[in-house]
């Protein structure tokens, strides 16, 4: 009967179901468009009437004069936050448009009602999800609309990162719901639906993060990357689709659920409303799940407590413990009692089988992960990565793979191998139990705050004459983190620790292994890959801050001791303080002169000993005496550099301080305008007659070759300058 009716007819079919939901909904639609009003309101007047800096924030809760705030600035702010409370309030209303839309099917006398209409299940599930849909795009779309029009109407277009925001909650919206329509054929009762839904965003992150912790706890060396951007952890998590992780796969999800739910739906008997479940498999993964979550939690809790002197046999006991109930407890809530708990327990008998074994397994490290370093004569090419040295910070563990083939040279390939057993060796040779589940609430914390730290990071990589690459990734962080939990990965017995301060962790337990793989980092081949010197004009985000110019001479002689050049005047807020024409000039002057030492930095065949990459490099080098006497700056004294300076003065011209720039316009990032800065510090050789031409051309330099003192980038004895140059 229904197949004889026409397009025309079934898409009425569908209109009459949304505007039937439509009268049910108006409620929570009035509820969503008064708090987003509200809302929009609130943050305009906050971003126009009081002070807004645009880079902290600070000022807008103080009375205090400051400079004035161009409107496109204020604009731009005002978007970012509105926008993102609009994403929070579309999920929020999202979630409860759905519950109502989709409780039908909980519900007999619904489900009669319904099946008696001229609709076919198939049809009346497909326009509940455009009901729910709509309800949820239609008004978030109204409101990104008010904000571009109030943007064009104050001369500032909307920026790309906000218009991208709305792609993220359009694609979430969909994924959220497609996922709880989907639940929801499966549930007899819209309970059972609302706490499978919470289990599936919650509780399944919150297991993985569990999983991914204990690898990096466990495998020293390991890194499975930041939680918030990671597939495995929000596959199942469609709240993640709203912060743009994985679009096309959510997309991909989103229509899987549907059409899985439709053909669940249309063999789903009429009497399976308001029992547990129509379909049970569903109930199983979750039970699974949270099982999981609450005995990983409390078996890493009696671990790193050394339950009965053994942190695997408290890990164990914890488990079970918190699993057990847990299952239960689950159990009789979807099922309404203990029915059919017997033929269930083989599940979780699996699970606590499987869990046990498997911690049991990377325990005992029967597979010699944390002590594997490979024998020189077995590695074709090698490669080690600092996110000190170089434009690598926010990507060293992404190219530590695509390094292994960076240095073929035996020579080069034992220091690495030297310094990778440095890293290992300041390590506790026999790792107890207990301090391994301890670092799981470290790796876990490291982890989750993922791009909001800062960390010191060493990778090395091999590629063995077998084919095989290893890799591994060490963090300093990471390592702190875990020492603040209780676990002491360090050789107390090492010269690096101080007993006067007790076991705490010190910040510069990897200056060691930079002095061993110094002459890796400071290497040509090195500087020439990784370095902000050789890829400052391959990346549009990455570019020249400023330029010192380092006269070679002792400062305290002479007040006038360096010149720079910067263009801070384009990050100026005050429109009327800018100066785009001079800052254009200066930009040009810094690139002229980082490509020019690039050039002869390329074209060096001998590669001076002087051309480091590090300011202290040449300390470590010559072995020169570290002064702790020097309390003003704690730094090497000044009579090793003055040393330096008469040993090298006849082969170099001046020092280089090259300051990078790289923006990052993304997520809070964005609303905070973060930017991150590298310095880098190079000795100028005689021979590098590309840069000295260009300082020259600039006045920087005099004819020969010392600093000019009346250019008008050279400025007096300034702090900053003198940290590094003492």
């Amino acid at each position: 009967m229904t197949s004889t009716v026409s397009f025309k007819d079934k898409l009425k079919q569908i209109i009459s179901v949304i505007l039937w939901d439509l009268k049910g909904c108006k409620g929570s639609l009035m509820v969503y468009g008064i708090l987003a009003s509200v809302a929009t309101v609130i943050i305009f007047t906050l971003v126009f009437v009081l002070t807004a800096d645009q880079t902290t924030f600070t000022t807008l809760f103080s009375t205090a004069s400051s400079e004035k705030i161009p409107i496109s600035t204020k604009i731009q702010v005002f978007q970012a936050i509105t926008s993102a409370i609009i994403g929070l309030l579309t999920l929020i209303f999202s979630i409860i448009y759905t519950v109502q839309i989709f409780s039908y099917m909980h519900n007999k006398r619904k489900v009669d009602f319904y099946g008696s209409l001229p609709i076919s299940r198939a049809r009346l599930f497909l326009a509940k999800y455009c009901a729910a849909y709509l309800f949820s795009i239609v008004p978030m779309l109204v409101f990104m609309g008010i904000i571009a029009i109030i943007s064009i109407c104050t001369g500032t277009l909307m920026r790309p990162e906000v218009t991208h925001m709305y792609l993220n909650f359009v694609i979430g919206t969909l994924a959220c719901i497609s996922a709880y329509g989907f639940l929801s054929a499966c549930c007899g009762t819209t309970f059972n639906t609302i706490i499978m839904f919470i289990a599936v965003c919650i509780c399944y992150p919150l297991s993985m993060i569990f999983v991914r912790s204990y690898i990096d706890a466990f495998f020293a060396g390991s890194y499975t990357g930041n939680f918030s951007d990671s597939f495995i952890t929000n596959a199942l998590n469609p709240i993640s689709a709203y912060f743009g992780n994985n679009l096309i796969y959510w997309i991909i999800f989103s229509i899987a659920c549907v059409a899985f739910g439709t053909l669940l739906i249309m063999k789903r008997r009429s009497e399976r409303a308001q029992t547990s479940f129509a379909y049970y498999i569903p109930c199983h993964i979750i039970k699974v799940i949270v099982s999981f979550l609450a005995g990983m939690f409390l078996g890493t809790l009696f671990g790193s407590l050394n339950v009965f002197g053994n942190g695997l046999a408290g890990f164990v006991f914890g488990f079970i413990l918190a699993s057990a109930p847990t299952f239960l407890i689950v159990h009789m809530i979807f099922y309404k009692g203990v029915k059919q708990i017997v033929r269930t327990l083989p599940i979780y008998g699996g699970l606590a089988v499987v869990v046990i074994a498997g911690v049991a397994l990377i325990n005992f490290d029967i597979f010699g992960y944390n002590s594997f370093v490979p024998k020189a004569e077995d590695v074709k090419s090698a490669g080690m990565l600092s996110s000190t040295y170089g434009t690598v910070a926010d990507d060293v563990a992404d190219l530590s793979k695509k390094s292994a083939e960076d240095f073929t040279d035996k020579k080069d390939i034992e220091t690495i191998i030297n310094a990778h057993n440095s890293i290992l060796s300041i390590r506790k040779p026999d790792l107890s139990a207990k301090s391994k589940f301890c670092c799981v609430w470290g790796s876990m914390l490291y982890n989750a705050i993922g791009d909001y730290r800062y960390d010191e990071a060493i990778t090395v990589a091999y590629k063995l004459n077998n084919g095989r690459t290893v890799t591994r990734y060490y963090s300093q962080s990471l390592l702190a983190l875990a020492n603040d939990f209780d676990y002491e990965p360090y050789d107390y017995t090492d010269d690096i620790y101080d007993e006067s301060y007790g076991y705490s962790y010190s910040e510069t337990d990897f200056s060691g292994i930079y002095t061993k793989a110094m002459s890796i980092f400071s290497s040509k081949q090195y500087i020439m890959k990784y370095s902000g010197v050789a890829n400052a004009d391959l990346n549009a985000d990455y570019n020249v801050k400023s330029v010192t110019v380092h006269g070679m001479f002792n400062f305290s002689d002479d007040s006038t001791n360096s010149a720079t050049i910067d263009n801070y005047s384009g990050y100026e807020l005050d429109e009327e303080k800018k100066d785009p024409k001079a800052d254009a000039v200066r930009n040009s002057m810094m690139n002229e002169i980082n490509a020019a030492f690039k050039k002869d930095l390329k074209a060096d065949d001998k590669y001076l000993n002087g051309v480091l990459y590090d300011p202290f490099a040449l300390l470590y080098n010559d072995n020169i005496y570290y002064d702790s006497s020097n309390d003003e700056d704690s730094v090497y004294s000044f009579e090793s550099l003055k040393y330096i300076r008469q040993k090298y003065s006849q082969d170099y011209v001046c020092k280089l301080d090259l300051c990078y720039r790289k923006s990052n316009t993304t997520g809070a990032n964005y609303i905070l305008s973060s930017y991150a800065t590298d310095s880098e510090y190079y000795y100028v050789p005689k021979s590098y007659t590309n840069t000295i031409e260009i300082l020259k051309k600039y006045g920087i330099l005099n004819s020969d070759c010392t600093l000019n003192k009346n250019s008008e980038f050279c400025s007096g004895n300034d702090s900053d300058v003198a940290y590094y140059e003492r």
